[in-house]
């Protein structure tokens, strides 16, 4: 019994102990004789329960209070003009004790404009337990709670983030939040000093999302002073999402300072989305500095979505530096596509760095999904203007979609496309008379179907009927002064296609639609299995050094065994390099094998061995090994080292030894 009830007190005083661990703090700053109310429309619903110790200032006493919120919120009266600090604790059980703080829309009580402006710093970090009961945190809930940090703060103008305030390390151990997680937590948040601190960022083990995740997050937090923080990012082990789950995140946080930082990305693991999904994530984000980082991107490997996808994502971001990176793209698996897909995704981002990268493209959909479903490209490239001429061009970002059925405006009043005289008007061109190009074939070393060099191609048509080239190459092998005869092999290579870059990306058939609004080559690719390079006989005095494109043998081909796909009728030599009668004087007293050399060098002695030196053919030192005791025997694993010829330098106590060696 007396054990038992031991056990009880240390229970006891270890949720009193976690008691007095949780606090939440913030600062406001008032006018003498001005009341500050604390809110209590915890997630935008008046209420919910709460019992709390408060201290109204540093040293203040403290005042106990309990009751269900209402929009009155709590009241305390200022004597004197200052900022103050506030300290809320539980005063009494832990489970969700701070559910019921927070700000709401409304013009009266707590939620008043006036009374929002009072709050100046948000301190301390915020833990589970402020909205969720210890039983939901230990079992990682199938059923998290709504609403956890919905609206908080909203409205709050002259709000700034202290140097610790973020998502505690014991969202560590959470991996499911309910609906509204986030959302509009900073909404309204605009003035000039409000900012991300330097730490903040959502909790990042969370891999199920319920709606509206972050919606409206940041939404109008537009003054001069605020951008991300290095660190915030999206959980990137997300892989289930509901509706609006980034809709409107930074909606028109159009600041001087706002950007991405280098490391903020959507989940990329996704492949279901549901209706709205990055919705006006970044609508009117027109600062001088907001552009995209280098890795963001539409999540690649998604194939189903709902309504509004990337509606309006970057819409009217026209500030100067604004531009794709090198990777954003639509993702290409997709077939089936809701209502406004794409609609107005980059409209009126008119800015002078604007470009189009070299990837992006729209998914190939049927006609049916285009003229079905409502606005699926609808001014997704409108009003660019003609500040900046763009790379690619309309074509080739139509990627051989079928035209709508009704004027859907992609490229209207985008003039900076070369071509969009030339598409057709319901893709928002001018349907003009198209020009002709010349395409000339580059054969990359055909041997046969070789002789038609160019043909002329009709732009944002296909590209017709191609030559169908091969290819049969002789490479004879020249022993190059040894006793064995000279022989030759047939390399036979298998056409590959035709392709727009020497680099084969971009494959073009004579179906392609033509998308290259200039005269352009088009380059053959070879398959086909590579030849082995033979190993030569050996011969008396020398070591093989490898094959050589000329006689001279400046230029290495390779070694024997090695892989060698020729590109031109050619003739290879051997190499061979003289292994006796180097530094006779030494032979008796010094022994270096085997040579040629794989792996291990061996080397004895009958003097005491120094320092041994590795050197290239030019005479970089590129191995070296000392010796603290002499000695006469030694072994150097020289495997890291690439074929080729070496000089080896043995100093002993008696003098220098040099030998040139083959390593294989």
């Amino acid at each position: 019994m007396k054990k038992l009830f031991t056990i009880l007190l240390a229970l006891i005083s270890a949720i009193c102990a976690m008691a007095q661990q949780e606090e939440f703090k913030f600062e406001v700053t008032v006018a003498a004789g001005q009341t500050f109310y604390i809110p209590l429309s915890g997630s935008g619903d008046s209420g919910k329960p709460y019992k709390w110790t408060i201290t109204w200032e540093n040293g203040g006493a403290a005042q106990n209070a309990n009751g269900n919120g209402t929009s009155a919120g709590i009241g305390h009266l200022y004597a004197a003009a200052g900022t103050y600090e506030i300290t809320i604790k539980p005063n009494g059980g832990d489970d969700r004790w701070l559910a019921a703080f927070g700000f709401y829309s409304g013009s009266s009580g707590a939620n008043a404009h006036t009374n929002k402006d009072l709050v100046t710093k948000v301190i301390s970090p915020i833990t589970p337990l402020m909205t969720r009961t210890q039983a939901e945190i230990n079992s990682n809930t199938t059923t998290p709670p709504d609403y956890e940090w919905a609206y908080t703060f909203y409205g709050c103008t002259n709000l700034t983030m202290g140097a610790a305030f973020t998502f505690s390390d014991a969202w560590n151990s959470i991996t499911r939040v309910g609906n509204y997680f986030a959302k509009n937590m900073f909404d309204g948040c605009s003035g000039a000093a409000f900012n991300m601190n330097t730490v903040f960022n959502l909790p990042q083990n969370i891999t199920t999302v319920g709606n509206y995740f972050v919606a409206w997050m940041f939404a109008s937090c537009k003054g001069a002073a605020f951008k991300m923080n290095d660190v915030f990012n999206l959980p990137q082990n997300i892989t289930t999402v509901g509706i609006y789950f980034a809709d409107d995140m930074f909606f028109r946080c159009s600041g001087a300072a706002f950007k991405m930082n280098d490391v903020f990305n959507l989940p990329q693991n996704i492949t279901t989305v549901g209706d709205y999904f990055a919705y006006s994530m970044f609508p009117d984000c027109n600062g001088a500095a907001f552009t995209m980082g280098d890795n963001f991107n539409l999540p690649q490997n998604i194939t189903t979505v709902g309504t509004g996808f990337a509606c309006g994502m970057f819409y009217g971001c026209s500030g100067a530096t604004f531009k794709m990176n090198d990777v954003f793209n639509l993702p290409q698996n997709i077939t089936t596509v809701g209502n406004n897909f794409a609609h107005g995704l980059f409209n009126n981002c008119s800015g002078t760095a604007f470009q189009v990268n070299n990837v992006f493209k729209f998914p190939r959909l049927t006609q049916t999904e285009i003229n079905t479903k409502n606005d699926v490209f609808y001014k997704t490239f409108n009003n660019l203007g003609t500040a900046t001429t763009q790379t690619r061009t309309a074509a080739s970002i139509i990627n051989g979609n079928p035209t709508p059925n009704n004027n859907r405006e992609t490229f209207t009043s985008s003039d900076c496309f070369a071509d969009r005289p030339y598409i057709p008007v319901n893709w928002g061109g001018n349907d003009a008379t198209p020009p002709t190009f010349t395409v000339t074939y580059n054969y990359n070393g055909a041997t046969g179907e070789n002789t038609t060099p160019s043909k002329t191609v009709t732009y944002n048509n296909n590209y017709g009927p191609l030559p169908a080239p091969t290819k049969e190459l002789t490479v004879t092998y020249d022993y190059n002064g040894s006793s064995q005869a000279n022989n030759s092999e047939t390399y036979t290579g298998i056409f590959g296609g035709w392709y727009l870059e020497n680099t084969f990306v971009n494959v073009v058939t004579s179906t392609t639609i033509v998308t290259t609004f200039s005269n352009h080559n088009i380059y053959a690719k070879w398959n086909g299995t590579p030849l082995i390079l033979p190993t030569p006989n050996e011969r008396t005095g020398y070591a093989y050094a490898g094959w050589y494109s000329e006689a001279a043998c400046v230029n290495l081909v390779g070694y024997a065994g090695a892989n060698y796909t020729p590109t031109a009728n050619t003739t290879l030599y051997a190499r061979w390099v003289q292994t006796s009668g180097i530094d006779d004087i030494f032979s008796n007293s010094i022994s270096i094998y085997p040579n040629p050399v794989k792996e291990e060098l061996f080397i004895t002695s009958e003097n005491r061995i120094e320092k041994i030196e590795i050197c290239d053919i030019a005479g970089r030192t590129v191995e070296t090994q000392n010796f603290a005791s002499l000695q006469r025997n030694t072994t150097i694993n020289l495997s890291s080292l690439p074929q080729g010829v070496y000089l080896v330098k043995v100093y002993t106590d008696k003098g220098v030894v040099t030998q040139k060696i083959v390593k294989n």
